[in-house]
């Protein structure tokens, strides 16, 4: 399982709120597994977006796709955006049969 963190300050909350929630279909098309979106107590145009997918390159190559949309600059300060990709310590990444349980 790898788990994508992307992290940004959007120019317009009540726009990228009806964006990201009218998007699904193009999310889940891409391999997100789970997903949740956080925003800031102090300031709601501060957002993070968490997306869990089967593989790393999976993430990777949903992001690759994203920032070729363009999609990204309709909301997003650019120099705010930030990401990270993980693994769950929890389990052990196989790219054949997908993630499995460590043990």
């Amino acid at each position: 399982m790898a788990r994508l963190f992307i992290r940004f300050t959007t120019t317009d909350f009540d726009a990228f709120r009806r964006e990201y929630g009218a998007n699904a279909e193009f999310r889940q098309n891409w391999g997100v597994l789970s997903e949740s979106v956080h925003y800031g107590v102090a300031d709601r145009n501060e957002i993070m977006v968490l997306h869990d997918f089967r593989t790393a390159d999976a993430a990777r190559t949903f992001m690759a796709d994203l920032a070729g949309s363009g999609v990204l600059h309709e909301f997003i300060k650019p120099e705010s955006l930030e990401s990270w990709l993980s693994h769950d310590m929890g389990w052990e990444p196989t790219e054949e049969a997908g993630p499995r349980k460590a043990g």
